[in-house]
């Protein structure tokens, strides 16, 4: 799949317009939960770091490749690890996730594509202060300072966690 910050821009025989991306992202969506035993034997002292490995057991992997910073937030190289779930018709799952900064993506997959939306959260200055008619204050995430990109892509096979560690 590909993230495009303004976009997804295509060229005249239907390929990718590769100045219109951000990254490149191999996404690994398996129905089970995965264990550090399914990895490639010289990434399980990867995988077995904590900081590397959900709490809970990961039934996805991805890969993000090709990035260029076009923009401030917290998508970034690299392997990693996370939980998929369903939420209505789309499929909902992290890119990237630390306790306070992450990187989600909403997609829906049809027979042989995938489409849907991204956004970096969190980190120094993610949420502000408002006020509402009444002149209650309260604390609310700052939804525009990460601005929303747009993800397409196409399906390619099934689950092959390999792709992860290529």
């Amino acid at each position: 799949m590909w993230i495009c910050p303004n976009g997804c821009r295509f060229n005249p025989n239907g390929t990718i317009d590769t100045s219109s991306i951000n990254a490149s992202v191999k996404v690994v969506l398996n129905d089970a939960p995965l264990h550090a035993r399914d990895v490639p034997e010289n990434w399980r002292a990867f995988v077995e770091s904590k900081d590397n490995w959900p709490k809970q057991s990961p039934n996805m992997c991805y890969k993000v490749s090709d990035f260029r910073v076009a923009q401030e937030g917290y998508l970034l190289p690299g392997t990693g690890f996370g939980i998929w779930e369903r939420v209505d018709s789309a499929i909902v799952f992290p890119l990237r996730f630390k306790e306070d900064v992450g990187y989600a993506a909403r997609i829906t997959l049809t027979p042989k594509s995938v489409i849907g939306s991204g956004r970096s959260w969190g980190g120094v200055g993610a949420f502000k202060i408002v006020t509402d008619s009444t002149g209650a204050r309260g604390i609310v995430e700052d939804t525009t300072r990460f601005p929303r990109d747009s993800i397409v892509g196409r399906r390619i096979s099934g689950p092959d966690l390999s792709a992860c560690f290529r």
